[in-house]
């Protein structure tokens, strides 16, 4: 273990499907599963397009080490056993030389997609109190994200209530809301409610809401680049959230109002802050409402972006500032970096001063959660 706390602000589990049998009889058949569309295995989400569960290539033994569970079929997607099971994570963190997470979901998180608000409301509900009783014994080795179902905002208020009660330091929200974006004042109850709680909300990107999957049940097949397409593209989508809460007045409305951007990267960011900086200033008259401070200073004061490889983030962090940065390892995913983490901060940070790194490698996610250092 490294003599630097290390802080992972976006790591994952996995959802045993037997969890399911806890939803209302009137929606287990809904609920995700295991299906076969011509002989290849699927994810099946209500809301969304069929996931594939086999690689379309061979593994290399590292891959097999730090993402396929001991013994399983190899090429199926199926995340490592520390993803749910304490002693197992607690070691495999040991190994990386991490020292506490902040856990978000993996199958649940395809709830937001449906367009069923009580169908909604039951997998949060499920999934939230599931997940308090795997974690909630570990406070200061885990914050785990809360599932706030928006496709009914009062269900959303009443949801984030409950779980601030159970000890959640963390709420999930899509990241994209087609069907009504977070711009809009519907959502002012929500941001009143949330600030009043003093809890962060977190936009993990690849998930939406209603409408955010095309209107189709052809499964997803990997060619003509669409892992690229899905990836790298799909990690952009956190530049709506972001705008829709500055541009519309929410963070200068709600100053306790604090936003996560999860697995967002942030190579983008300064460009972003830029743009939106001069926006500002070179449109003021068409600006509604009028902001009060830059919006890259709405940004520094409220929100933050998490990032597990990136460079050429770090390199520009000038803009951005390092208050707002937090790295993550995205464990136990096959893009993150176990059990490779301590290899990667020492390359992305070898041109940052200590106190920086201290920042975003535990210092701020110890601040926005609660965290304790040693």
């Amino acid at each position: 273990m490294p003599d630097l706390a290390i802080i992972s602000a976006d790591s994952h589990c996995n959802e045993p499907a037997e969890i399911y049998q806890r939803l209302p009889e009137e929606y287990r058949a809904r609920a995700p599963h295991e299906g076969l569309i011509d002989g290849k295995r699927y994810l099946i989400y209500e809301g969304q397009r069929p996931s594939p569960m086999e690689a379309p290539h061979p593994l290399t033994e590292d891959d097999m080490r730090r993402y396929w569970r001991d013994g399983e079929e190899l090429g199926r997607v199926q995340h490592r056993a520390g993803g749910t099971h304490i002693p197992t994570r607690l070691a495999d963190q040991e190994v990386d030389g991490v020292t506490a997470e902040v856990v978000y979901p993996q199958a649940i998180f395809k709830l937001f997609s449906s367009p069923d608000p009580g169908y909604q409301l039951a997998l949060a509900r499920l999934y939230n109190d599931w997940h308090h009783e795997i974690f909630g014994g570990y406070p200061d080795k885990f914050v785990v994200s809360a599932q706030i179902p928006m496709i009914d905002i009062n269900d959303g208020i009443a949801e984030a209530r409950r779980a601030a009660k159970l000890g959640y330091r963390s709420f999930s929200l899509p990241v994209i809301m087609p069907m009504l974006p977070y711009n809009m004042p519907d959502y002012e109850p929500f941001w009143t409610a949330v600030e009043d709680l003093g809890v962060p909300v977190a936009f993990h990107v690849f998930t939406g809401g209603p409408g955010a999957e095309p209107a189709t049940q052809e499964p997803y097949e990997i060619r003509n680049g669409v892992d690229q397409l899905g990836q790298v593209l799909g990690m952009t989508a956190a530049m709506y959230p972001m705008v829709q809460l500055i541009a519309s007045g929410a963070c200068q409305r709600h100053p306790g109002l604090k936003f996560v951007l999860a697995e967002a990267g942030i190579g983008w960011l300064p460009w972003l802050l830029v743009q939106m900086d001069d926006n500002h200033h070179r449109r003021h008259m068409w600006e509604v409402p009028q902001l009060e401070l830059l919006p890259s200073e709405y940004f520094k004061r409220q929100g933050y972006s998490t990032f597990a490889d990136d460079i050429v983030g770090i390199m520009t962090r000038e803009f951005t500032g390092v208050d707002s940065l937090m790295w993550g390892s995205d464990y136990p995913h096959d893009e993150g970096t176990f059990p490779h983490s301590q290899e990667v901060i020492e390359r992305t940070f070898k041109d940052v001063s200590e106190e920086d790194k201290r920042k975003i490698v535990c210092g701020n996610a110890a601040r926005l959660y609660g965290f304790r250092l040693n």
